[in-house]
C-alpha cells in the first residue's frame, strides 16, 4: 500500500532532487532538496523507515557553504559526500561532507570558472578510493570540467576540459564500468552539437568520445 509519511514545506525542504542513500549502522535514508530550509538554499534530511520519521539535518546557507543540491549523496568510507550546484565562496558550488555519526558538516571544496562551476549530478567513488564528478560549466573552455578528488588529501584535480568538439556541458553523474573506465554523457557538442557518450581511463587520463548522438 501507497502511504504518505512526510510533506514537504519551507521549513522541512521542499523539491528534492535526486536519491536517497541509507547509511549503516542506524540503516536510515538520507537525501537532499534544493530548496526550503532556514535559508530557502535547501536541506539534508533523514528518515526513519522503522519509525517513519522525517526530520531535517542541515541547512545550506548558499554564501558559505553552497546551495541548490541536485544530485545524490555518496557513502564512501561511512561518511557521505555531495556537491551543491550553486553557492559557496564563489558562488559556482561547492563539495561537501556529511557524517550521520553525529551529523557533522563539513565544507571541502568551492568550485571556480578555472577549474569548473555549476556541478548538476552526483560524485561517484571509483576503485581507486577517489571521488569523480562532472561540472556543467568553468574550465578553460568554460563548457565543464571533469574532476577527481582525493580523500585521503582532499586534493582536487582537474582531468578533462570539455569543448565543443568532444562533447560539452555535463549535466549527469558519472559510472564506473567492469572495465574500469568511467563513462558518462554531455547535454550539447559533439559531431553534430547533440550530445556525446564518453569514455574516460583513469590510467593515462583518457577521455575518448565514443558516441554522437543525431537528431
Amino acid at each position: 500500500a501507497f502511504s504518505v509519511v512526510h510533506i514537504c514545506d519551507t521549513a522541512s525542504g521542499y523539491a528534492p532532487y535526486g536519491a536517497l542513500a541509507q547509511a549503516p549502522p542506524n540503516g536510515y535514508l538520507y537525501g537532499m532538496t534544493e530548496d526550503g530550509g532556514t535559508a530557502n538554499a535547501g536541506v539534508i534530511f533523514e528518515y526513519d523507515p522503522f519509525s517513519y520519521t522525517y526530520a531535517k539535518v542541515f541547512d545550506f546557507d548558499y554564501y558559505t557553504y553552497g546551495g541548490y543540491p541536485d544530485g545524490n549523496l555518496t557513502m564512501a568510507n561511512g561518511v557521505l559526500y555531495g556537491m551543491t550546484s550553486g553557492g559557496g565562496v564563489n558562488g559556482n558550488g561547492t563539495i561537501f561532507s556529511f557524517d550521520p555519526a553525529g551529523n557533522i558538516f563539513s565544507h571541502l571544496y568551492d568550485f571556480n570558472d578555472s577549474v569548473g562551476k555549476y556541478p548538476y549530478g552526483s560524485l561517484i567513488q571509483a576503485s581507486d578510493g577517489k571521488l569523480y564528478g562532472l561540472t556543467s560549466e568553468g574550465g578553460s573552455n568554460d563548457d565543464g570540467t571533469l574532476f577527481s578528488f582525493d580523500l585521503a588529501d582532499s586534493m582536487f584535480t582537474v582531468l578533462h576540459n570539455f569543448d565543443s568538439l568532444s562533447g560539452r556541458t555535463s549535466n549527469g553523474s558519472l559510472v564506473q564500468a567492469a572495465n574500469g573506465k568511467l563513462y558518462g554523457m554531455t547535454s550539447w557538442g559533439g559531431l553534430y552539437n547533440n550530445g556525446v557518450i564518453f569514455s574516460f581511463n583513469t590510467t593515462g587520463n583518457v577521455y575518448s568520445d565514443i558516441y554522437n548522438f543525431n537528431d
